[in-house]
């Protein structure tokens, strides 16, 4: 059956916003006398901007750590935070549990320059030989009776930081939206989309864990069917958008294609890129 979901994204809580890096790390957004208007890069040319998202269907709530300093804390599945200020440099991300800084699911180095970005947490943590393998606390959500999905061309160990930068409003051409996707699916094939009433693939053969680039789009309503890539029998999923002129957005395809009992089902996350606040549609 075609299934079509708009993702609503929510926004969480930023651990001690202004305090946890102080000068460094800051939420867009939070300044008391911000005049920034939404759809605007930070005022200082010089901070990139940093937000991330939850898309790991089987992992549990996480707290984020850049630099060993809390910046996120209780992040559910399906959340995308804030963006968040960053000097440009080199940071250590470390995702742990919820709670327990002791439970790492992964820790690695990520560079930031002048630009605004998304981490997202994405493949499984019960699945491959990878990180994932790392965070575990014995519980049976993690142990090896759990179904496995393992996607055509998915790489071994599918828990990962996927660092993506995104478009700003600046960067879409007069007169036209932007619209990009990002296979975050660990049991779904490569995949192809493609525009509704026309018939025409937007995009072909996106597999998982790569985003397909940004292209330009009419405002207004689009609706786009996601399929195997090269089959056009029954779309797995349809989108429903409504685009507003100016503003780049992306398209998680998240979830699993076929889950287990009490898995999470597979859907779209839709969000608004390169904004001051966090956005969703």
């Amino acid at each position: 059956m075609t299934q079509s979901r708009r993702a609503a994204m929510k926004a969480i809580g930023v651990v001690g916003a202004g305090a946890a890096l102080p000068g460094t790390v800051l939420a867009v957004g939070e300044h008391e006398d911000d005049e920034r208007h939404e759809k605007k890069k930070p005022v200082d040319d010089e901070l990139g901007a940093v937000r991330v998202a939850h898309f790991s269907p089987d992992a549990p709530n996480v707290d984020v750590y850049v630099d060993d300093q809390q910046v996120l804390s209780d992040v559910a599945y399906g959340d995308v935070s804030p963006y968040l200020e960053v000097a440009p440099g080199t940071y250590t991300v470390t995702i742990t549990a919820a709670g327990d800084p002791e439970t790492v699911a992964l820790e690695e180095e990520v560079t930031v320059d002048a630009a605004y970005y998304t981490a997202a947490a994405i493949g499984e943590l019960g699945g491959g030989d990878g990180d994932g393998d790392e965070y575990s606390d014995g519980k049976d959500e993690y142990s090896d009776d759990k179904p496995d999905h393992e996607p055509e061309d998915e790489p071994d160990g599918t828990f990962q930081l996927l660092v993506l930068v995104d478009a700003t409003p600046d960067d879409v051409e007069a007169g036209t939206a932007q619209v990009r996707v990002v296979h975050a699916s660990p049991d779904a094939p490569a995949v192809d989309i493609v525009e509704a009433e026309s018939g025409a693939a937007v995009f072909e053969d996106v597999a998982f864990s790569e985003p397909s680039g940004y292209v330009p789009v009419e405002p207004g309503p689009l609706t786009l069917e996601i399929y195997p890539a090269g089959a056009r029998d029954e779309p797995v999923a349809v989108l429903e958008l409504e685009l507003e002129e100016g503003t780049p957005y992306t398209g998680y395809a998240i979830g699993y294609l076929e889950p287990e009992p009490e898995e999470e089902p597979f859907e779209v996350a839709v969000t608004i890129d390169g904004v001051d606040a966090p956005e969703s549609s």
